[in-house]
């Protein structure tokens, strides 16, 4: 709940505040922390909550928040964001709407993303990965689930794991880049996208790959991508799945399982595009 709080303690502070809705959507959390923000919130204007029954995971969660804002709040311009990423800019919104009306091409807009271990994650990806490496990535994560079940070597690399650090760095790209996969810890739909499509991400999946899901619709459907790195956020990275794995290896095993599924069905779609390329026009 602490990282929420600060989300929408940033909002808070923009300069387009009064004009923003900000749509909380809590994903059946099994600590009741929805719940509790809402009784928190409650009186905050322009703040919605939406309480879901079942955790139905990433892409579809999202989802739910964006059909609430197209349908009901009739928003046309959506930020799908982590509740772990805070947007510290007070001028952020301004400096959107001016990107907007210079770039009418554009249906999804990534802005820099500095991560707490000072990582840009955008642009997530220059190119989309091949078939074939989907389909290795695919066996080695097989591979995985299978020694993951070998208990000696279970003890072995999860101890190797805690005792490893991420914080690489990855430097800031300059310039505007077109036609990249944005990293899905913030994603920002302009009014191009708002008005054709339904949805936020192709649903199907549970968790991981979404961005690259993305990306290959857009390609499908003609949609420009556009990395802005005059917009910045800050990403705390991880926080909600760190809280809830209790364990290093439990959550491994998720994340094995959930990318498995994530890249057959990438494939799918693929196969589906190219066997109807005329449904993207």
């Amino acid at each position: 709940m602490d990282v929420t709080e600060e989300c929408l303690l940033w909002l808070s502070r923009s300069d387009c505040a009064k004009t923003i809705e900000t749509v909380v959507v809590d994903n059946c959390s099994p600590n009741g922390s929805g719940r509790t923000l809402e009784e928190k919130y409650r009186n905050r204007e322009n703040t919605h909550f939406l309480l879901l029954d079942d955790n139905i995971g990433f892409a579809c969660g999202n989802n739910e928040g964006y059909k609430y804002a197209r349908e009901t709040l009739k928003c046309d311009t959506m930020l799908i964001i982590n509740s772990d990423l805070y947007i510290k800019d007070p001028a952020f919104f301004t400096r959107l709407e001016k990107v907007i009306d210079n770039n009418p091409e554009d249906y999804i807009i990534a802005p820099d993303i500095e991560s707490r271990y000072g990582v840009h994650q955008n642009p997530f990806r220059i190119n989309a990965s091949s078939d074939n490496q989907h389909k290795k990535m695919i066996l080695r994560k097989r591979m995985g689930q299978v020694i993951y079940r070998i208990p000696v070597i279970n003890k072995m690399l999860v101890k190797s794991r805690a005792g490893s650090s991420t914080a690489y760095k990855k430097v800031r790209v300059e310039e505007d880049l077109f036609d990249i996969i944005p990293h899905g810890a913030c994603i920002i739909y302009t009014p191009n996208w708002v008005e054709k499509e339904t949805f936020a991400f192709r649903e199907g999946s549970f968790l991981f790959i979404e961005e690259e899901i993305l990306f290959d619709y857009c390609q499908f459907r003609g949609y420009r991508t556009h990395y802005v790195p005059s917009l910045q956020v800050y990403h705390m990275e991880d926080a909600s799945q760190n809280a809830a794995y209790s364990s290093m290896l439990a959550g491994k095993k998720q994340r094995l399982k959930y990318e498995i599924e994530s890249r057959q069905l990438l494939l799918r779609y693929r196969k589906y595009y190219r066997k109807h390329p005329s449904d993207g026009g």
